[in-house]
């Protein structure tokens, strides 16, 4: 079973696959605009960013699931709405390849990582690395430390875990609970 976890942005989108519980690799895909580019200038970013993406996922081997943050709608900063756009580009395009998507809230990508659904990228960042770097993941940045939780959120979703749940571990418990409220495929 093969697994993308995707962390979208506009700068910095993190990606993430695991293939059968096993790590596989990670990826960045790194972009620029500026505040008043025009509509082509705009669609020329989003539809690069979008096929930089695919190309990275989509190879070879099908994907079983891709597991994408969902929207952070209270979010103001950056350009909302230009990221929504990117958001729902990628989803098409994984619904119409008959992808199955799953969706993680913010907050429930950072409860399975640290065990708090508010806790700020840093610490995010920290818990995943001394969580799965032992493992042979590449974590050079937030995103990607986002996408690797995605990722083994899924993996975990398909019967492949990266790490055992022990049901009287506080943040085991944490994660079960992350993992009830991701929005998984039927």
């Amino acid at each position: 079973m093969r697994v993308a976890g995707l962390d979208l942005s506009l700068t910095s989108t993190g990606i993430a696959v695991i293939h059968s519980g096993t790590p596989e690799w990670t990826y960045t895909a790194k972009s620029s605009g500026k505040k008043d580019d025009n509509l082509q200038q705009r669609w020329v970013r989003l539809t690069g960013l979008l096929c930089e993406i695919l190309n990275t996922i989509v190879d070879d081997e099908p994907l079983d699931l891709v597991v994408l943050e969902s929207p952070s709608y209270g979010s103001t900063f950056g350009s909302p709405h230009d990221r929504s756009g990117l958001w729902w580009m990628v989803a098409d395009a994984l619904h119409g390849s008959d992808i199955p998507v799953a969706t993680v809230s913010p907050q429930g990508r950072a409860k399975y990582g640290t065990g708090k659904g508010n806790a700020k990228k840093p610490e995010v960042y920290a818990a995943v690395k001394e969580t799965y770097e032992p493992l042979e993941f590449e974590i050079p940045n937030n995103d990607v430390a986002d996408a690797v939780i995605l990722a083994a959120m899924g993996s975990r979703h398909l019967g492949f875990p990266l790490a055992d749940i022990r049901p009287d571990h506080p943040l085991d418990q944490k994660k079960l609970e992350a993992m009830g409220g991701a929005a998984w495929p039927s």
